[in-house]
């Protein structure tokens, strides 16, 4: 997903209605893949994230080494995330950072999060 910070105003981009699965290390850590993030200076501009469901699930032999967001974004503006529904996420459900820059007019809100399978 790539967003223009100059062209885009609220809802410009929306991901709405979809069930995504991302794996997790077994036993608990906070290891596992994200499932949306910002890479470098160029965040997130004019996008709407709502209506979606995030399910991580736990695998014995994950091999990768970072932590597991629902959303990493590192900057932004014009973002909305409301309305959805995070189960067994390791680490952050909505990671914003603003470590290049910050965040203008980002709002988080009516989201679930839940921790239904036992560590």
């Amino acid at each position: 997903m790539s967003t223009n910070p100059n062209n885009n105003t609220w809802d410009s981009i929306k991901i709405h209605d979809n069930w995504f699965e991302a794996p997790h290390a077994v036993p608990e850590s906070n290891m596992g893949d994200d499932f949306m993030n910002t890479s470098g200076s160029w965040g997130w501009h004019g996008v709407s994230v709502y209506n979606n469901k995030f399910i991580a699930y736990g695998v014995s032999s994950y091999l990768a080494g970072q932590h597991q967001d629902g959303q990493q974004i590192l900057t932004g503006t014009y973002v909305k995330i409301y309305n959805n529904y995070y189960q067994d996420i390791v680490n952050y459900a909505v990671y914003g950072d603003a470590y290049y820059g910050g965040f203008n007019h980002f709002y988080v809100y009516n989201n679930i999060i839940a921790i239904v399978t036992p560590v």
